[in-house]
């Protein structure tokens, strides 16, 4: 059967297009599969062997969505008890709507093991947007979006991998905290000391330093491997594993043949009610060109004795671009005043196998920050923190704030939008007298600036033209 279907759909000859048209190319041929099959001239209502035809293409990421893009500005906190709106923009093509089902953003709590499904309403256009529920004080929320075709399958995932059987990270809100501490690798370093190796290590290059990253490209399209720029605006520094010098090829100083750990000192947490971690990694291992792709693991573990270690991120899922990770740590260990964080990236001999050898392995941290729960009642440092003056206003990429903090501490800047959602934060560090806020990722309008700390709240708005 399979023989004579691929026979029928073979006339189309989908697979001689332009490289870069792969993903329409290959939905193209599915579609032809599907027409073969098919006895009444219309395959939206079935045909005998759909099932088979439709889940064989879909092992090999090939739906009849391949070719739908979902933009999506990511939600990163939301006030206790307010309902989450979260909007999305769906590109895809006319004549592929027929093949459109749902627009989908599955959404969980804390440490929950199901996701639940909710189904987006069309706003307008290619417009669409769906409610979380508003959840107390003290919440994760993890989600993502997906755009699911007539047959029930997922194209246009976002985040990238977010609901692989070994998923990448979906997006995260947290709800009702404040920042307490932060580690930005640049200047500010609240959260003790950090150790770039473990007695255990056993990989050959790679180690983790503190640096700032050098470009690693690909050698097949001149993407990134290893970024030039670690995450904190205005920053210089973040943790990664190897620097290569410029001009290197890829792959100099990347992990090889072993694991490479980053680990934190014991940190004291009995003073916080809900202590909640969040970090930006980088972890790529199957870059364009690389060895083994999709082999090795990243792992991220908490403890609370330093003996027994609990998975936090444990699997082969990789993207090459910043991400962020929440996790609330009661959800792993009991909170007490010896916990520790470790990040390993490893890398595993596997000869016979694609290119013989490791795999090419990058891994960068940046800004790891603590949080608790806000503080409902306003107690904390009576003062009067302002800012005297947002510029340029309207910005493009950059703004600069000048501040007077006043004695403020644990100052957190948010950029607010029209309808009232927390789409960027950024903390301050203590005594600054000026910050930048990368706002590139912002689309055009009017915004809130939004300055919180313990104790008071102050606010000045600014537009974003692109």
């Amino acid at each position: 059967m399979l023989l004579t279907l691929w026979a029928d759909a073979f006339a189309g000859l989908q697979a001689n297009v332009p490289n870069g048209s792969e993903g329409v190319c290959f939905r193209d041929v599915l579609l032809d599969v599907l027409r073969a099959d098919d006895t009444d001239n219309d395959i939206l209502n079935g045909t005998p062997n759909d099932i088979a035809i439709i889940e064989a293409f879909a092992e090999h990421g090939i739906t009849l969505l391949s070719n739908v893009d979902i933009d999506h500005t990511p939600q990163l906190s939301a006030l206790e008890n307010a309902t989450m709106t979260i909007e999305a923009t769906v590109n895809i093509m006319v004549l592929d709507m027929q093949y459109l089902g749902d627009v989908v953003l599955n959404y969980k709590v804390n440490g929950a093991s199901n996701w639940t499904t909710v189904q987006m309403t069309n706003t307008g256009g290619t417009n669409y947007e769906a409610q979380i529920p508003g959840q107390p004080i003290g919440t994760v929320v993890a989600y993502y979006l997906a755009a699911e075709d007539v047959f029930g399958y997922y194209s246009g995932v976002q985040p990238i991998g977010a609901a692989q059987v070994d998923p990448n990270l979906p997006y995260y809100v947290l709800v009702g905290y404040d920042l307490k501490k932060t580690e930005d690798a640049d200047n500010v370093s609240e959260l003790g000391d950090w150790n770039l190796s473990d007695p255990t290590d056993n990989n050959t290059t790679g180690d983790w330093t503190l640096d700032d990253p050098e470009a690693s490209l690909s050698t097949v399209d001149n993407s990134e491997i290893q970024p030039a720029d670690q995450h904190t605006p205005g920053g210089d520094f973040c943790f990664l594993t190897g620097n290569a010098q410029p001009g290197d090829g890829p792959g100099t100083n990347d992990v090889d043949g072993g694991k490479a750990t980053l680990i934190s000192d014991p940190m004291d947490l009995t003073g916080y009610e809900n202590p909640t971690f969040t970090y930006w990694r980088w972890y790529t291992n199957n870059p364009p060109g690389g060895a083994n792709p999709g082999a090795d693991w990243w792992q991220v573990a908490i403890t609370n004795n330093g003996n027994t270690w609990v998975d936090v991120e444990n699997g082969k899922a990789s993207e090459r671009s910043w991400r962020r990770k929440a996790l609330r740590v009661q959800d792993y260990v009991t909170p007490n005043a010896t916990v520790q964080i470790r990040f390993v990236a490893s890398d595993s001999i596997r000869i016979g196998q694609n290119l013989d050898g490791g795999s090419l392995i990058e891994a960068l941290v940046d800004d790891i920050q603590l949080w608790d729960n806000s503080d409902a009642d306003g107690i904390g440092e009576a003062t009067n923190a302002s800012i005297v003056s947002l510029y340029p206003d309207p910005a493009n990429d950059v703004i600069t704030l000048v501040l007077n903090l006043n004695g403020a501490k644990e100052v957190l800047a948010e950029a607010i939008d029209p309808a009232g959602r927390v789409v960027l934060t950024q903390p301050i560090a203590n005594q600054a007298s000026n910050t930048s806020i990368d706002v590139s990722a912002l689309s055009s309008g009017s915004y809130v600036l939004r300055l919180r700390w313990n104790g008071g709240k102050t606010e000045q708005r600014f537009t974003v033209v692109h």
